[in-house]
């Protein structure tokens, strides 16, 4: 598609940016997308951003329960680990999961509610350090989502500007 995504706005504001994403990635994909980071890039200076979660809980289908969100959750965080380990001088961001707003997503907000509550009390674990990006609060108008649930270039456009602002 012809729509500017996050990766091709960032680079009209700075060449130091690189992605490792994947569409449709799972929680068990960070790890082939971590091994793609280059050592050279741990320093303070690396500010790594990460989506992960919503594809797993789309995927299942189904209303998960506390229970299964919790598991999917520590999936999660054994790979902040993984990757504290490889890069442990780098900046952490989280970005926390939105809802789209066409209705039929509407089953998914417990599932959202609790995964983006498990992110934001575990952020200040030591060892797990993190910033979370509130995506929910900042994508919620139809105009943020193209195709239902893909972030729009206008939602790409915010995110874009609140990351290069986190830098």
């Amino acid at each position: 598609s012809s729509k500017k995504s996050v990766f091709d706005i960032l680079q009209t504001k700075t060449k130091n940016v690189f992605t490792y994403a994947k569409d449709g990635a799972t929680i068990d994909d960070l790890y082939q997308q971590l091994d793609k980071i280059p050592l050279e890039l741990n320093t303070d200076k690396t500010n790594i951003f990460i989506s992960a979660g919503g594809n797993d809980i789309l995927n299942k289908q189904i209303k998960l329960d506390y229970t299964s969100i919790k598991r999917l959750f520590d999936k999660y965080m054994t790979f902040l680990e993984a990757l504290r380990v490889k890069l442990g001088s780098t900046n952490i961001n989280l970005l926390n999961l939105y809802l789209p707003t066409n209705p039929r997503y509407k089953s998914y907000q417990l599932s959202v509610d609790t995964w983006n509550k498990l992110l934001k009390d575990n952020s200040n674990k030591i060892g797990e350090m993190y910033n979370v990006i509130d995506l929910y609060s900042l994508l919620n108008t139809p105009e943020d989502f193209v195709y239902d649930i893909e972030p729009s270039e206008v939602a790409s456009e915010k995110i874009a500007s609140f990351i290069y602002l986190t830098k």
